[in-house]
Parts: C-alpha cells; sequence; structure tokens
C-alpha cells in the first residue's frame, strides 16, 4: 500500500539514519518545477543564518509571550489533552483537521490505521495530535528562520508551555524540505499496520503531483475522487478502523489536503529564497544571481504546473467557511481563497500566501523582483509561457484583487 505523513517530529537516532537517506541516498532531484540545485543543503547554522542560535518570531512565540505576561489557563481534557483549548488561542479551525496512520514522527509507535496522527493548521501554524500521545507537536512559520519546531507536554500541569526543538532537524533539512529547516509532506508505501516503506521513495504531495500518486498513507474524505489516490477512503460508514471521537474535527477532508500540499512547500519555498538572498547579499552585496530561483519561485506561485483534477471534487463545508474567513476580498467580492474545485483548486492562481508574513519576511530586494515580474505577467497583453495558462480575464482579475488588498505588493510595484 501507498502511505505518506507530514512529519513535525523525528527522534534523534531515527532522524539521523533518514536524514542521511533523504539528503544522500536519493536521486537529487527537483520537485517539478523547482530550480537546479534546490535540494542542496544550505549551511544555515552559520552566518548570516545561525538558525538554531537565532530568536525566533512565530505566532507561537508571541503566545508564549502573551501567556507569560497576561497569565493563562488551558482547558484539559482527559482524551484530547490541551489540544483544544491550544487551537482555540492559536486561531486554527479544527475543520482543518487531516488524518495520518503512517508511522513517521518521534511519536510513531502510536500511530496506526486504528489510531491516526491528526494535522491542524492555518497560513502559520501546524499542531500535530496523537490521541494518547505524551506531546503535542508544532512548527510555525518564522518570517527570517523558516520553520521552528515545538511541542508541548500533553499531561495536565498548571503553566502548561512551549519547547524550542532542533532535533526535528536531522529529517526537516534534507532536499526534500529544499535543503532548509521545512516540512515534508508525501505520499509513498506503508503497510497494512502503518509502517512505512523507507527504501521507496515519496513523492511530496504538493499541487503538482498527479492524484493517482496522492494520499498514500492518509484518511480522506470527500469526494470519490479521491479513490483514484492511494489513501484510505473514508465512506459515510459506521466501520471506521478507529474512532472519530477521538478528535475534535469531522474526517480528513480532501480539499484541506490540498490546500495543505500546497502551502508547505510554499512556506519551504520562501524559506529558501530568503536564506540565498541572505548569504548572497554577505557574498556579493546584491541578489541579482537569484533570477533563475525567482523565475521558478513565480511558477510555484502562480500554480504553472498544478496537476489538473480528474473529476470535480467537494470537501467538508466546515473546512471551506473556516478558510474563506481569513479571505480579504476585493470590490467585487473575489479572493485569492476562492476555490474551483472542477478541475484545479483555486479559481484565481495565484497562492493566497502572498502578502503573508513569512512572504513579507524576504529580504526586499528579492521581494521587490518578485513583486515586478509578477506585476510584468499580469499586465501584459498576453502572459509569456510558462505563465500562459492564465488567460487575460484571470489575470486582471488577480491583478484586481492584488491591487485591492495586498498592498504590500502593489507599493513594490510602484518602485519603478
Amino acid at each position: 500500500m501507498i502511505g505518506a505523513s507530514l512529519e513535525i517530529l523525528s527522534p534523534m537516532a531515527w532522524g539521523v539514519c533518514l536524514g542521511l537517506l533523504w539528503t544522500f541516498g536519493f536521486p537529487d532531484q527537483a520537485d517539478g518545477g523547482d530550480f537546479q540545485g534546490s535540494t542542496h543543503l544550505i549551511e544555515f547554522e552559520r552566518n548570516p543564518i545561525r538558525y538554531s542560535t537565532s530568536s525566533s518570531e512565530t505566532a507561537v512565540d508571541r503566545l508564549s509571550r502573551q501567556w507569560s505576561e497576561e497569565g493563562h489557563s488551558l482547558a484539559y481534557h482527559s482524551g484530547s489533552g490541551y489540544l483544544e483549548g491550544l487551537l482555540e488561542a492559536l486561531d486554527i479551525a479544527p475543520a482543518s483537521q487531516v488524518l495520518v496512520f503512517a508511522k513517521s514522527s518521534a511519536q510513531r509507535d502510536l500511530i496506526s490505521p486504528r489510531n491516526p496522527r491528526a494535522i491542524y493548521f492555518n497560513d502559520e501554524v501546524y499542531v500535530g495530535f496523537i490521541p494518547g500521545a505524551p506531546l503535542l507537536e508544532l512548527t510555525a512559520a518564522d518570517a527570517r528562520l523558516g520553520t521552528v519546531f515545538y511541542t508541548m507536554e500533553q499531561r495536565r500541569q498548571k503553566l502548561p508551555r512551549f519547547e524550542r526543538t532542533s532535533q526535528c532537524l536531522e529529517c526537516h533539512a534534507a532536499s526534500r524540505t529544499m535543503g532548509v529547516p521545512g516540512h515534508l509532506f508525501r505520499s509513498f508505501s506503508v503497510d497494512d499496520q502503518g509502517f512505512v516503506d523507507f527504501t521507496a521513495l515519496g513523492d511530496q504531495m504538493t499541487h503538482r503531483l498527479p492524484f493517482a500518486e496522492r494520499f498514500g498513507g492518509w484518511y480522506v474524505s470527500g469526494d470519490p475522487v479521491v479513490e483514484q489516490g492511494h489513501g484510505r477512503w473514508l465512506a459515510d460508514s459506521d466501520e471506521l478502523d478507529f474512532d472519530p471521537g477521538a478528535f475534535p474535527g469531522e474526517g480528513s477532508d480532501v480539499v484541506a489536503m490540498m490546500v495543505l500540499g500546497h502551502q508547505v512547500h510554499f512556506h519551504n519555498y520562501v524559506t529558501r529564497l530568503n536564506f540565498e538572498a541572505r548569504i548572497a547579499l554577505r557574498q556579493y552585496g546584491h541578489t541579482r544571481y537569484l533570477r533563475a530561483q525567482i523565475e521558478a519561485f513565480l511558477r510555484y506561485l502562480l500554480f504553472v504546473d498544478e496537476a489538473p483534477f480528474p473529476s470535480p471534487i467537494s470537501g467538508s463545508s466546515a473546512f471551506s467557511e473556516s478558510f474563506g474567513k481569513r479571505a480579504k476580498p476585493d470590490s467585487q467580492g473575489r479572493s485569492l481563497r476562492d476555490f474551483d474545485l472542477e478541475d484545479r483548486l483555486f479559481k484565481y492562481r495565484c497562492s493566497y500566501l502572498i502578502g503573508g508574513e513569512p512572504f513579507e519576511g524576504l529580504e526586499t530586494s528579492v521581494r521587490r523582483q518578485v513583486c515586478r515580474r509578477l506585476q510584468q505577467i499580469l499586465e501584459k497583453e498576453s502572459a509569456p509561457p510558462p505563465f500562459d495558462h492564465l488567460d487575460g480575464v484571470e489575470r486582471r482579475a488577480i491583478h484586481r484583487i492584488l491591487s485591492e488588498t495586498r498592498p504590500g505588493v502593489v507599493a513594490l510595484w510602484a518602485q519603478n
């Protein structure tokens, strides 16, 4: 059977082996349209990055400071521990829930088809939960450092707190995270008990992966298009391998999973661009050598290589509603969060993450190049290849949405 995982935390001994395998054992190939060399490991513990010794500034860090200054009290439940209170504090919708049964975290011995691991997320933070596990696992996007990893103990205590950890980097800074601290969200072989075949090459489940290769190791709920992948279909049946009441959300929404796949690679990509920009500025005093990287990033931003849907799909209305609540509509009510779901994920194919905190954290020179090139693509009478998948109507709509809702992006358009 095919299987997968979004790995948030990995133990040191297991991580060393897998980290070496992912970094050196697998073919050094870029994911789809990523630029040549995008899988090479960046030396991010040296200047100017100094990942492990630099202070992070994420939504998790801000919440931790708020708790320290104001005090806090999280509700504790015998089944889910602090999970539900934490999701509320971080503004993460339970409807974002996706479930994986592949054994691939520090707490992998607790994961199985009968006890899957749940992932919850918003635009910047991810939370991993396993029923009965001693730890909650969190990652958050930092504008300068990329992905930062944390844990929270699930035992009842007076003041629960977050612990930042670098242990995860043994696996989460390898070729498939673009050589920077990032996420692995993959589809690959597992057996009926959830054990992963790490000798098989697991593909990242970005928006570019064909449906026939997706969802391995994941439970999936939604329209039957998911049956064309390798996940386990959650039909409307009482005959489930696990207890759905152990989780605050419902099912494992296929649309949430596809959004997650787009988002985690976007975050990895922004981190890679930022690290390369900071290193280039230190070495050369400019970022002009990053044109190929910027062009490849724009391909991802504008969904150039998105795999077409084999048929229309739909997921849970709860996820669609919670995702849409973060929308910034233009004067015509259009948003980069508007779903299509007929033959592609979004109606307007420009990532909703543009203008977000991680993107705004890009070195100014690189962010300026990205925004100006984007402006050129959108304003030309006909889009140049490979961006000609966007017709004039869609490009004008994206241009208007950005103009009215992304002031940071538009401000750089004016700096010609």
